[in-house]
């Protein structure tokens, strides 16, 4: 079953007070209900009139109005196993930050292509098979393969591989190619930060030697290495991933506002967009004052997917008010912002440590 969401709360300006009537207003302590836009509809990047939006964790969140992966790019090929899923989709800035990793190695190495496996579905939520992938921000790529004569030997298949750098059937870790392509995933673009790379230990050591070596010749920069570290690791609630990439991006700032939610931790070069986040949380505060109106009830549940800790000290003198059903919701968000407990209905909202993998 789908997610209920707050999809019809997009584009509400607090700071206006232009607020929705009170029939679209939730009750306390439920999810934000509204229905989800139809399976038909399935929109790609370019032809979308508004924006993919990831919503609550990578685990336990959804996508709305998901952008799939371009049917055009040579260097970027979903796997026919997905397309059938049809776990294709994620947010723009997704997408194009895989586009444009894959493009620099085809421009670096000619003909060289990206199998890219699950995203997400149209609308997210849970993917049979994987632990997230729930909120069009993970997507699995395949390695690049060199045959036993050097030659590339790109397959859409995932093939395992051994400490030795080498499957069963004979094909090589192309760790010149895979460099470029983490270089490329974990580079500074300015918008959007990649989190993590799942990847198992053996491969990750490989990657890293070259990276290294490629260092001291002066051809790759220290700091892309150093990213690299960080990003690349094997996860330890799921397969070790030798036999694909795992890649997760940050929420951009615009999803981050509207309840998108990233594991920790966050790496020091990515942005946290605290001044935003700030500004967002101020606009809000005041409506708490106006307890127990729909106002109220929407600005709770909204502080709540921020997950800002500056509500708390409001909130929690609301949890000594006359009316019962205001202290209760006061107090699930106080407890759940001070990550105490987590009501049922908040669930995808909480943030998981890093080591969530597929």
């Amino acid at each position: 079953m789908p997610r209920t969401t707050a999809y019809a709360l997009a584009g509400i300006e607090l700071g206006q007070a232009r607020l929705l009537p009170r029939s679209a207003v939730s009750l306390p302590q439920a999810p934000l209900p509204t229905a989800r836009p139809s399976t038909a509809d399935q929109p790609t990047a370019a032809s979308t009139k508004h924006r993919p939006v990831s919503q609550g964790t990578a685990a336990e969140g959804w996508l709305e109005r998901g952008a799939a992966l371009p049917a055009a790019d040579p260097t970027l090929v979903a796997r026919p196993i997905s397309q059938r899923r049809k776990a294709i989709y994620g947010t723009s800035y997704l997408i194009e930050r895989l586009a444009d990793a894959a493009a620099t190695v085809a421009s670096r190495f000619p003909g060289s292509v990206v199998w890219a496996g699950d995203l997400s579905s149209v609308h997210g939520g849970d993917l049979k098979g994987h632990k997230s992938h729930n909120s069009g921000r993970d997507a699995d790529l395949s390695f690049f393969m060199r045959d036993t004569s050097g030659r590339p030997a790109e397959s859409a298949r995932f093939i395992p591989i051994e400490p030795s750098g080498r499957t069963r059937s004979g094909l090589w870790f192309d760790v010149e190619r895979n460099w470029v392509l983490v270089e490329a995933l974990v580079a500074d673009t300015g918008t959007t930060h990649v989190q993590w790379i799942f990847i198992a230990d053996h491969l990750r050591a490989m990657l890293l030697e070259h990276a290294e070596a490629l260092v001291a010749q002066g051809l790759a920069s220290a700091d892309s290495v150093k990213r690299a570290k960080r990003v690349l690791r094997q996860p330890s609630k799921s397969s070790p991933h030798a036999d694909h990439y795992h890649v997760r991006v940050y929420c951009d700032l615009a999803d981050r506002l509207e309840g998108c939610v990233d594991d920790r931790p966050r790496h020091a070069w990515a942005p946290d967009h605290s001044e935003a986040i700030k500004h967002e949380v101020n606009g809000l505060l005041p409506f708490l004052a106006s307890a127990p109106s729909d106002e109220f009830r929407y600005a709770v549940q909204r502080l709540v997917r921020i997950g800002d800790k500056r509500a708390v000290r409001p909130l929690k003198r609301l949890t000594s008010h006359p009316d019962p059903a205001v202290r209760a919701l006061a107090l699930d968000a106080v407890d759940f912002l001070n990550e105490v407990r987590t009501p049922a209905a908040w669930r995808s909202w909480r943030a998981l440590d890093g080591g969530a993998g597929e």
